[in-house]
């Protein structure tokens, strides 16, 4: 029993190193697969760090690229723009003056002179005073009474511009026909002396005289001696004088007769003999049996009553 028993500590003993030696294979053998797993976990991490390496290399290099390629077509972009700068489509034009007459709000007056002068000229831009945008031109033309500027700017672009011209009348033509509604002909007239007398010391000659005057145009009147000056000033401050020769007849009517048939007059009164009194009621004219003086151009008659 005891052989028996120690037999079976010996088996047990023998079965317990083997079970031992079997773990620690297993044991050396997962550290082993451990090992080679971690070896190939590392491996694999390599490769994808080259991988991933690669990758970013290789996209940095596309960005490069792009990055060039970007820069080398924002460089030719920024030549082509230097060599074709951006044209000016500015088409502002600001004229201030027409034959140095001031323009305000498109409108402008000339008289009829300098109008004359404008629709002659040959170079209306010479005409005017103006500025205009950079690099832009115009072009001027009359048509009727209107100034029309065309502008194109340096791009193409265009624009219109028109000045409203008003003209004055030059006109200066009075025409007098009648003076304290007596006729006037070829400048002259003739007035009684009450006449006279009365337009003298008119204080509107004006209103003594009938006439017709151009459009626009006024007139002043004056005396100066036996003369009617008129002044007229056309609407564009042309002037012109016009006169009117006054005639004024006399209302003398003074007469002194001194001699009948050679008999003096005293107080209006002669005497004559029967001869001389037969003489003068046969005679036919009466006048040339008196010695008189009469008021220069008065005329007078005589007859026996």
């Amino acid at each position: 029993m005891k052989k028996l028993f120690i037999l079976f500590l010996l088996a047990l003993a023998a079965v317990l190193v083997t079970v031992g030696c079997n773990m620690s294979g297993i044991k050396q053998k997962s550290a082993k697969d451990s090992s080679s797993q971690e070896e190939i976990s590392a491996s694999a991490d390599a490769d994808t760090s080259v991988s991933n390496d690669e990758s970013a290399s290789s996209s940095e290099s596309e960005q490069t690229s792009a990055s060039d390629e970007q820069s080398s077509s924002s460089s030719e972009q920024t030549s082509a723009s230097e060599e074709q700068p951006v044209l000016s489509n500015d088409t502002t034009l600001t004229v201030t003056k027409l034959l140095d007459k001031d323009i305000e709000d498109g409108k402008v007056t000339l008289a009829t002179a300098e109008w004359n002068e404008l629709s002659a000229s040959q170079d209306l831009k010479a005409a005017i005073a103006y500025t205009i945008a950079y690099n832009a031109t115009f072009t001027a033309e009359l048509d009727g009474y209107t100034l029309k500027l065309n502008v194109t700017a340096q791009d193409g672009t265009t624009a219109g511009y028109e000045i409203v011209i008003t003209v004055l009348s030059n006109g200066t033509t009075l025409t007098v026909t009648k003076l304290l509604d007596k006729d006037i002909e070829d400048g002259k007239v003739t007035l009684a002396t009450a006449e006279w007398n009365e337009l003298s010391a008119s204080q509107d000659l004006k209103a003594a005289i009938a006439y017709t005057i151009a459009d626009n145009a006024t007139f002043t009147a004056e005396l100066d001696g036996y003369t009617l000056k008129l002044n007229v000033t056309a609407q564009d401050g042309t002037t012109a004088g016009y006169e009117i020769a006054i005639t004024v007849l006399s209302n003398d009517t003074a007469l002194t007769v001194t001699k009948l048939l050679d008999k003096d007059i005293e107080d209006g009164k002669v005497t004559l003999t029967t001869a001389e009194w037969n003489e003068l009621s046969a005679s036919q004219d009466l006048k040339a049996a008196i010695a008189y003086t009469i008021a220069d151009n008065a005329t007078f008659t005589a007859e026996l009553d």
